[in-house]
């Protein structure tokens, strides 16, 4: 695949593109392929090992495209990220390909450490997402605020989940659920909004998202 080959940190962050939005995000991928396959990519911004460096396939002022293969060849994942400063929001979208001429299952997590307004806020999630918050006290002197990530459009995959996760560290992708909970009250945590299915021969299945701040 032509272009620029990125190093190990930029594979699954925001790296090259200049947000410039009011909120922070902290976000990385977490990826298993099946259990047995040995394609885990874990939620760090670090370089797990069993992938082929990331390809930076195209890049403007407000979008990146980066592609990434593993190093057995399975799976392929280009990853374009958009930002919408009118909104302001970052669209996300993965698509993940199966290279191979037989089935495989996917399970596909993205990951955010949202700190509206500091490191402890309010967490929650709902099938199509989750988000962080801070409410705001009707007319006292603070300003609340939160921020979401969703999933958007009719999903692809036949598993969707948003995650409050207890701690703001990217999950096991073996066990993307774990660390979960309804809500979560003034704590430093995180979100995690997983994509379970099987992705047919030479098929490619995806998945898109949003973060945005409300």
């Amino acid at each position: 695949m032509e272009g620029i080959v990125l190093p190990p940190q930029c594979a699954v962050e925001f790296c090259a593109l200049n947000l410039n939005l009011k909120f922070e995000i902290s976000d990385s991928l977490a990826f298993l392929g099946e259990a047995n396959d040995g394609n885990a990519m874990g939620a760090t911004s670090g370089n797990s090992g069993n992938w082929n460096p990331a390809i930076l396939v195209s890049q403007t002022a407000k979008s990146l495209k980066i592609a990434r293969t593993t190093a057995d060849g399975t799976w392929t994942l280009t990853q374009t990220i958009t930002q919408d400063s009118a909104t302001p929001s970052i669209k996300v979208t993965m698509a993940m390909k199966n290279n191979t001429a037989v089935p495989h299952v996917v399970y596909l997590v993205r990951f955010a450490d949202l700190d509206p307004d500091g490191n402890d806020n309010d967490f929650s999630a709902t099938t199509n997402g989750a988000f962080a918050w801070n409410p705001s006290i009707p007319f006292g002197l603070n300003n609340g605020y939160g921020v979401e990530l969703r999933n958007v459009g009719n999903s692809q995959f036949g598993f969707v989940q948003g995650f409050a996760r207890t701690i703001p560290f990217g999950p096991n992708p073996c066990n993307f659920a774990g660390d979960s909970d309804t809500v979560l009250l003034n704590i430093d945590g995180s979100v995690a909004l997983g994509y379970v299915d099987t992705v047919g021969a030479k098929k490619t299945k995806t998945a898109t998202m949003i973060y945005r701040g409300f």
